[in-house]
């Protein structure tokens, strides 16, 4: 039973990684991909969209449950190697600095050297 159970939680780990955007996607179905993860409370996957410094000043999994979420038109390029992106987050069980209800949250995404784009921030303005 025990190797039945290790069997299945290894193929949900290698699911999870092929889930995960080619390099070559776009900023927005990176973002989209990772609010879907964030939604579903999946940390493992809201991680792997992530660089260091996102999952210490931005990520939102774990902290708050994101009942719902819709992307927002809004796109902005500050330089060449940023995108900023946007969507509204419908929130539940946050704290006082993200209190239940819509939230327009803004997210920086940055190229690896792979040419995956990760978030690297995450908050309430651009």
């Amino acid at each position: 039973m025990a190797a039945l159970v290790a069997v299945i939680g290894l193929g949900a780990c290698t699911h999870v990684a092929r889930s995960l955007p080619a390099d070559g996607a776009t900023p927005r179905q990176v973002l989209d991909a990772y609010l879907l993860a964030l939604q579903a409370s999946d940390c493992a996957t809201t991680h792997a969209y992530a660089v260091d410094r996102f999952l210490t000043d931005g990520e939102l999994c774990g902290h708050t449950n994101v009942l719902s979420y819709r992307s927002d038109d809004y796109t902005s390029k500050p330089s060449a190697d940023q995108v900023v992106l946007a969507a509204t987050l419908t929130t539940k069980g946050g704290d006082q600095s993200l209190q239940d209800g819509d939230h327009l949250w803004f997210y920086t995404l940055r190229p690896q050297p792979t040419g995956a784009w990760r978030l690297s921030a995450g908050g309430s303005g651009p």
